[in-house]
C-alpha cells in the first residue's frame, strides 16, 4: 500500500477519535446529554473516578491528545517519523488501558468511549505501519489547509450539534414543584453521594446573585449502597418540617456522615432555633421513613434519573456534578428567559455528515497522490 494511503487512513482514524472525544466533552460538561442518550454505560463511566485525571475531564484530555496527534500528521515526513509515531503508539497504549478499566474495574462499557479507544488503537497500529514504510512513496497532494479544516470541524461540529438539541420535556412530576414568576430549581440528591457533595457548594455559589428569585426544591434519593444516606434523608425531612431543611442539608453535605455527626448537626440547628424535641419525635416516627421511601419513589418512578445529582433549572436538565460556572450560566439563562436555538436532529446525521466529509478529503488525497505518482513516473 502506498505511504500516502497509509497516512490518509491514519488521519481518518485520528479525526474519528477527535470528533467522538468532542461529543463526549459536550455530554460531560453541561445540560442534557446529546450523544449518550441510551443505556447507562456512559453515565456510569461519567460518574466514575476515571471521568477525570488530575482534575481534568477525560474528554478534554482526549480532544487535546488527538488534536495534537492530528497536528503531527500534518508535519513533513521526517518529523512525522520522529514525533507522530511515538505519540500514536502512546495513545494506543492509553486507549487499551481505558478499555481494560471499563472491562475489569467499572464492569461496563461506554459506547462512545469504545469508539474513541478502538480508533486510537487502530491509529497506533497504522502509525507503526507508516514507520515501516520508511521513505517509500510520497504523502499525497491534498493541501494541508483542507486537512486542517477537517480537524477544526471534528472538534467544533459535535459542540454545535449538542447546542442545537431540544431541551428535555419538563415532566408533570417536576412541574408540580414549580412556582410562577420564579427561577425554579429541583435537585435530586443523596447526602452520601460524592458527586452530590461536590455540587452542593457550586450550586450555592451560583445561586447567590439570584437568591431572591429562586424557588428551590430538594428531593432526597438515598441509594441502597450508601449506609448513612437514609438516616441523613430522615434528618433532612424532619429539619425541613421545622423550617431548617436547607440548613440541615448544608451540614449533611459538608460534614462526614456518622451517627455522631447527625446528632451534632441537630444540636447545632437547635442553637439556631430549631425545636429539638419536635425534631427527635419526627425522627422516631415510622411515618418519616415512609416519607423517605415515597420521595425516593417520586424521583425514581415519577421523574426518572440516570445518576445523581440530577438537577432541573427551569427546563434545563443537568445530570452529574456541575461546575459553578455552568450552573450560574444556566440560572442566568432561566432568569432572562433565553433558551437559545434548539433543533431536534438525530446524532446519526452528524456522524454521517462528518464521515462523508472525512472520506471526501481522503479520497481527494488518494486521487491527487495517484496523479502525482503518474506524473513523476512519466
Amino acid at each position: 500500500m502506498p505511504r500516502a494511503l497509509i497516512l490518509v487512513l491514519l488521519r481518518m482514524l485520528v479525526l474519528v477519535s477527535t470528533a467522538v472525544s468532542s461529543a463526549l466533552l459536550y455530554d460531560y460538561k453541561g445540560a442534557a446529554p446529546a450523544f449518550c442518550v441510551t443505556g447507562d454505560g456512559c453515565a456510569k463511566i461519567k460518574e466514575s473516578a476515571f471521568a477525570s485525571i488530575a482534575g481534568v475531564s477525560t474528554p478534554v484530555l482526549g480532544v487535546l491528545a488527538f488534536g495534537t496527534l492530528f497536528g503531527l500528521t500534518l508535519l513533513s515526513h521526517k518529523y512525522r517519523r520522529q514525533w507522530m509515531v511515538p505519540v500514536a503508539i502512546l495513545g494506543a497504549l492509553s486507549a487499551a488501558a481505558f478499555i481494560a478499566i471499563q472491562a475489569f474495574v467499572e464492569h461496563t462499557f461506554c459506547k462512545l468511549c469504545m469508539v474513541v479507544d478502538t480508533s486510537a488503537i487502530a491509529a497506533g497500529g497504522v502509525a507503526v505501519w507508516y514507520w515501516l514504510k520508511a521513505d517509500r512513496g510520497d504523502d499525497g497532494a491534498v493541501p494541508t489547509v483542507w486537512w486542517s479544516v477537517m480537524g477544526a470541524v471534528a472538534i467544533a461540529a459535535p459542540q454545535a450539534f449538542g447546542r442545537m438539541q431540544p431541551l428535555p420535556e419538563v415532566k408533570p412530576a417536576i412541574l408540580k414543584y414549580w412556582q410562577p414568576d420564579k427561577i425554579n430549581i429541583v435537585e435530586m440528591s443523596d447526602f452520601e453521594c460524592p458527586f452530590c457533595r461536590m455540587q452542593h457548594p457550586a450550586l450555592l455559589e451560583a445561586a447567590k446573585p439570584f437568591e431572591d428569585r429562586i424557588h428551590f426544591v430538594r428531593l432526597t434519593v438515598p441509594l441502597a449502597g450508601h449506609p448513612f444516606a437514609r438516616p441523613a434523608s430522615r434528618a433532612y425531612l424532619c429539619a425541613r418540617d421545622l423550617g431548617k431543611g436547607e440548613a440541615m442539608a448544608h451540614e449533611l453535605f459538608t460534614n462526614e456522615l456518622t451517627p455522631g455527626t447527625l446528632e451534632q448537626n441537630a444540636a447545632k440547628l437547635a442553637a439556631q432555633g430549631m425545636n429539638l424535641e419536635q425534631y427527635k419525635a419526627c425522627l422516631a416516627d415510622p411515618k418519616t421513613d415512609a416519607r423517605v421511601t415515597d420521595e425516593y419513589k417520586q424521583a425514581h418512578d415519577g421523574i426518572g434519573f440516570k445518576g445523581l445529582p440530577t438537577t432541573w433549572i427551569g427546563g434545563q436538565l443537568f445530570e452529574g456534578a456541575q461546575t459553578t460556572e455552568d450552573l450560574r450560566a444556566a440560572i442566568q439563562r432561566e432568569a432572562t428567559g433565553g433558551k437559545g436555538l434548539r433543533a431536534s436532529v438525530s446524532p446519526i446525521w452528524l456522524w454521517s455528515l462528518l464521515i462523508a466529509a472525512f472520506l471526501g478529503v481522503s479520497v481527494a488525497a488518494v486521487r491527487q497522490g495517484a496523479k502525482g505518482s503518474k506524473s513523476a513516473s512519466s
